[in-house]
């Protein structure tokens, strides 16, 4: 198929950037600078894919993919734009002219690939609209409420659905001239078999129903012409007709009805890097199945729909108390709290949660989902097990950060980026032995931004990935620079995020650091959070094993926060591990917290790992930690993080000998 490519904005520079962008990934581009343009453009060619902007004048891109979609049905729209449009965008997802949405600023890794997923999707479309060969069969899995659980090969052309649409959708939505008593009359103890006939084609459903579980179905469907009569695919009226739109109308007609409903967002944190490390296919395979153990868990009368990305909607048929919301979404999510086996790797999830109520009335459904979005997101900013109810000040806490989204873009190109230094002192001799580089962004207008805001933004938006290399490289010329001072030498810890990890030239970035800046690999050191870590393990194991063959060292972040066991500690090339601080900061008061810490530093040394312990901050847990043998400490007992030049004359000092000496503490 040839890669011709409509982009439509009606801002001349972005379509500028766009377009250098796909030239380079050999794209033939056209551009236009309004809808009407675009109209006029599609009415002499065809083009597989459409990327659009949102807001223009006259008419939305939604509204374009839709009249476009009307002329050329195997097009693939493709959404670019910011969160602030999510509200009317939904209504454009649900029409099926939207094959995806993309948010601004983008990602060009991502951007290119959404894209060439979109040519293929095209591709295989216009083979479906051909005639359908017949019979047509697909194998599902249906539970007690005659949900979909799992689909299997030929579900998608029988549903003519993507199969994140087909599960969680109820049997009788997919095939609508199904009745309520026909799912009855299936999922009973004993194999069961009906025929009928979909009054749009006449073809002949045959559908078989064995109990394979407890409260668990296979089902076996085969579609098959009447009088040998073949149908055009496109003709054909089956759950094409939007799950999301009808899961959409059913909570509309609960508020016109003047009837209660609540609904909870669930968004899955950091999927993009399931995404760079699966690729799409095993992504898209990742979510199916995450909705069918959600599906599993939801109770009876709660329905559950996937969003665009990583998200899905629950919606609740009464008003929700903030305890049995909370309740409930730990109910829902209680399988992630470990880990979960998917394509014979060992997994690691957590979500963002929000939500919104309605007594029902004048409210509508596009602005429930989106008040319970920002929620979710609002929740994500407060960390992990965070799920808050919507509120109208979190309408201004999103506009600005769409607004620090936009400003995040440009800081590296200003030079607000800088870095802070805070030492690590080992517990036997009181030397620095290392030191942490810490990001801070100094803005020209708000002050001082703190990483806790940016960071996550980063992420989102991609910009992790420049920035990351930024501080790793700016980390190691600074610490070269040191050396070559004569000042004591010490090891630098740069910290990478769950998005570099999963590149696949991580390693080469960092030897290309190594010999640019001509620091020794043996005085750098990589701090990989945990969570990051156990969401692909063997991927993350082997990038590991490449930085490690460098000789630079490996150490676990914010150990004890999410889901290692001692059997992936023996296996995970690392050399040092991080006690997180929430540990070390009630060490004076709980004992249990005072074993745990201990048994995990004896069980490091075991394996031969160096300890840190962070967020140290009083006398007695210093006194602690040294009983327990642990090795370095790092905190405010000590010192902040602090400026090069503040650290530089630190480390002149070098002045903390006499915490060889600890206080007797019975630990």
């Amino acid at each position: 198929m040839e890669k011709s490519l409509l982009l439509v904005d009606d801002e001349s520079s972005i379509l500028r950037s766009l377009k250098r962008i796909f030239h380079r990934n050999g794209y033939q581009v056209t551009t236009a600078n309004s809808p009407e343009e675009a109209l006029r453009i599609v009415e002499q060619k065809f083009f597989p894919v459409v990327v659009s902007d949102y807001r223009m004048p006259h008419m939305t891109g939604g509204e374009l993919l839709i009249e476009i979609k009307k002329r050329h049905p195997e097009t693939m729209g493709i959404i670019l734009s910011g969160y602030a449009d999510l509200e009317s965008v939904i209504s454009a997802l649900n029409s099926g002219a939207v094959h995806k949405f993309l948010e601004k600023p983008w990602d060009e890794a991502l951007l290119i690939e959404t894209v060439e997923q979109a040519f293929i999707d095209c591709s295989e479309s216009k083979v479906e609209c051909n005639e359908t060969p017949y019979p047509l069969s697909a194998n599902i899995t249906l539970n007690e409420k005659g949900e979909v659980l799992e689909c299997f090969e030929g579900a998608e052309s029988f549903f003519r659905c993507e199969p994140f649409q087909i599960i969680g959708a109820k049997l009788t939505s997919l095939l609508p001239y199904l009745s309520i008593q026909d799912k009855q009359n299936l999922c009973l103890s004993d194999k069961t078999e009906i025929e009928r006939i979909d009054p749009s084609t006449n073809d002949r459903l045959r559908v078989i129903c064995t109990p394979s579980a407890y409260l668990h179905w296979k089902v076996e469907l085969t579609l098959t012409p009447l009088a040998g009569v073949v149908a055009k695919k496109n003709e054909r009226d089956t759950g094409s007709v939007s799950i999301q739109t009808t899961f959409m109308n059913d909570i509309q007609q609960r508020l016109s009805d003047q009837k209660a409903v609540s609904l909870i967002y669930l968004d899955i944190r950091h999927f993009r890097h399931f995404n760079d490390s699966f690729g799409y296919q095993k992504s898209d395979e990742l979510l199916r199945h995450i909705k069918s153990i959600l599906i599993e868990k939801a109770p009876k009368g709660v329905k559950l729909s996937s969003m665009n990305g990583a998200a899905f909607l629950l919606a609740v048929p009464r008003v929700l108390s903030e305890q049995s919301a909370l309740d409930l979404i730990d109910l829902i999510i209680s399988p992630f709290k470990q880990l979960i086996t998917f394509d014979e790797r060992e997994v690691m999830l957590t979500f963002s949660a929000g939500y919104t109520v309605a007594a029902g009335g004048t409210s509508k459904v596009e602005t429930l989902v989106r008040e319970a979005q920002i929620a979710a997101n609002y929740s994500k900013e407060k960390g992990v097990d965070c799920y808050l109810q919507y509120q109208q000040k979190m309408d201004r806490s999103q506009d600005d950060v769409i607004s620090l989204q936009s400003e995040l873009c440009h800081a590296l190109k200003r030079e607000e980026f800088s870095l802070y230094y805070q030492p690590k002192i080992s517990l036997l001799t009181g030397d620095i032995l290392g030191a942490e580089a810490l990001i801070r962004w100094q803005h020209s207008e708000r002050g001082m931004i703190s990483p806790d805001r940016f960071i996550p933004l980063a992420e989102l938006t991609g910009l992790i990935g420049p920035i990351g290399d930024w501080v790793l490289s700016t980390a190691s010329l600074q610490c070269s620079y040191w050396q070559k001072e004569g000042l004591p030498k010490f090891i630098m810890s740069v910290n990478v995020s769950g998005r570099q990890l999963t590149e696949k030239d991580l390693a080469a970035k960092v030897k290309e650091v190594i010999d640019y800046s001509g620091l020794s690999p043996e005085y750098l050191e990589l701090e990989v959070t945990e969570t990051f870590l156990m969401q692909d393990i063997e991927h993350s194991i082997s990038v590991l094993e490449e930085i490690q063959n460098l000789g630079v060292k490996i150490a676990i972040d914010d150990f004890g926060t999410g889901y290692s066991s001692l059997n992936y500690l023996t296996r995970l090339p690392v050399d040092t591990l991080k006690v997180d601080r929430s540990f070390v900061s009630e060490l004076s008061d709980v004992s249990e917290k005072k074993s745990l810490v201990k048994n995990m530093i004896t069980m490091s040394h075991d394996l031969g790992l160096r300890v840190v312990a962070e967020g140290v901050e009083t006398v007695d847990q210093l006194n602690v930690l040294q009983q327990m043998n642990c090795d370095e400490v790092q905190g405010y007992y000590f010192s902040p993080p602090i400026t090069a030049e503040s650290f530089s004359k630190l480390l002149a000092q070098n002045a903390w000998g006499d915490i060889a000496k600890p206080s007797h503490v019975n630990v």
